[in-house]
Parts: structure tokens; sequence; C-alpha cells
């Protein structure tokens, strides 16, 4: 007679399953997702607003605190005034440098002729 094998699998130690290596260009459809770290809690300081006189509302006119006719002298204005009387000396300058280029050249032409 045959003497019957039994089918029992002889057991062995359990291995890790190996690390399936992800080919150089995957065409993976899952999506992959990072992992993120912890949230940290951030420590705020309070931030102080000073009182404003009127409020700023959306879509309405805002009523300015000057007019825009407003015919004061500033510092602002000094500086705008002193400004304009360089740019005007440094014209003027200008043209007298020119008018003289201009008799100079003349008066070598009647000279030559």
């Amino acid at each position: 007679m045959v003497a019957k094998q039994s089918t029992k699998r002889k057991t062995t130690t359990k291995k890790a399953p190996a690390k399936k290596q992800a080919p150089a260009r995957s065409r993976s459809t899952k999506a992959v997702t990072a992992k993120k770290a912890p949230a940290r809690k951030r420590t705020t300081a309070r931030k102080t607003t000073a009182k404003r006189n009127s409020k700023m509302v959306s879509f309405r006119v805002y009523r300015d605190s000057t007019p825009f006719s407003n015919t004061s002298v500033t510092r602002q204005t000094v500086y705008w005034a002193i400004l304009l009387l360089v740019i005007v000396l440094m014209q003027l300058w200008i043209l007298k440098i020119q008018v003289e280029i201009a008799d100079l050249t003349n008066s070598i032409l009647s000279q030559s002729l």
C-alpha cells in the first residue's frame, strides 16, 4: 500500500514582506498625500488700533474732513514753491547761455564773410 503524505505544511519562521521598489516613472492614478507636520498653536499679540472720528462705510460717499479747494499755506506748499523757483531760475540760466552762444556764432559768421 501507498503511504499517505500529509497535506499540512511545515511552519517556518515568518519573514517580513519584501519592500516593493517603485518603478522610475510611475503612472499611478492614486493621489499621493504628503504627511503634514502637526499644527502648532501660535501666540499672537493683541493689536490695539486708535479710534477714528468717523467710520468708513462701504459703497457710501465719504465726506472729507478738509475741502479740496483749501487755500491754506502748508509746509508742502512752501516746498513746491521753492522747487518751482529753482526750476524757473535754471531754465532762465540755460536760456541766457543759449543766447550767448547764438550771439557768438553770429559774430564769427559775420567776420568770416
